[in-house]
């Protein structure tokens, strides 16, 4: 716990990472978010949630405080959003990530996922995968963030009844008609941010008509998403410089996306699976990572 004291102490300035309120400070000698909530139902999950992880792909959780007006996580500090690597005005203005740099992100993520969902004592679904909730360091390793809005799956169940939340464009559909949410949301949510990892494109700037929540609007992300002809065409004119071989692997990844998002959850893999096949895609002759619960 930090007093706050040490909060106040430690606050250099402000520096937010999406709707939340922050500061970038400095304690014993190293650099830290620190995060505040607008409700402490939020502050809790989250805190609660980030403490029992041990995974180097999520944001790390370094304390909190609730001495103050609102509560506050203390959290490791990760300088570079996804989204703002990707979706820059100006593309010819920086650098575009590597193709090598993007297929590692997509598995290390898919890892993260992977590690939530089998990885701790019940499955915890993030149900905010994007592209923003993704930071990386000086040297692209992505960290998965943001666990406000996770909530943990029953033992002995698939899915639990929640209040709709997440992020428009991202959100699964079957959970928005039906209330219940399960790990498959999540692979739902990730297979529209590697498509537009893989893109470098915001997938609702791509659909042309008006973003409202029906049958018809799902629809048009998937035949977005699993366009193959649109997907070579994304990819090759995503500023990347790649081999035929790396086109290949890009388009694998783009297959891969469009069984993520499809409607019926049965149908969609797991993100263990879906780790597994990125990772295959990326070395081939490499047997996949092993996973067990620990």
């Amino acid at each position: 716990m930090f007093s706050a004291k040490e909060i106040e102490q430690a606050i250099k300035e402000p520096y937010n990472y999406g709707p939340h309120i922050g500061y970038l400070g400095i304690y014993q000698d190293r650099p830290i978010y620190i995060k505040i909530y607008h409700l402490r139902e939020e502050a809790f999950n989250e805190i609660v949630v980030l403490a029992q992880i041990k995974c180097t792909n999520v944001v790390k959780l370094m304390g909190c405080c609730f001495e103050m007006e609102r509560p506050i996580s203390i959290l490791e500090y990760v300088p570079y959003s996804l989204s703002n690597h990707l979706f820059v005005a100006n593309p010819s203005s920086s650098s575009p990530i590597s193709w090598e740099h993007r297929l590692r992100i997509a598995i290390e993520i898919a890892y993260a996922i992977t590690y939530l969902h089998i990885g701790t004592s019940r499955p915890i679904v993030h149900r905010d995968i994007k592209c923003s909730n993704i930071l990386l360091d000086e040297h692209f390793k992505p960290k998965l963030s943001d666990f406000s809005l996770s909530v943990t799956i029953p033992v002995g169940e698939t899915q639990v009844e929640t209040r709709i939340a997440g992020t428009h464009g991202y959100i699964d559909p079957a959970y928005i008609c039906t209330g219940f949410v399960s790990e498959k949301s999540d692979v739902y949510s990730y297979g529209v941010a590697l498509f537009e990892l893989l893109s470098g494109k915001k997938l609702l700037t791509l659909i042309e008509r008006d973003p409202v929540l029906d049958l018809s609007f799902w629809d048009s992300i998937h035949k977005e998403i699993t366009d193959k002809e649109k997907g070579l065409k994304l990819i090759l004119g995503n500023g990347l410089s790649m081999n035929v071989n790396q086109v290949e692997q890009a388009m694998a990844c783009m297959e891969l996306a469009g069984r993520c998002i499809t409607h019926n959850r049965d149908e969609r893999p797991s993100m263990k699976d879906v780790t597994k096949q990125l990772w295959q895609i990326e070395r081939a002759e490499l047997p996949p990572p092993s996973f067990s619960p620990s």
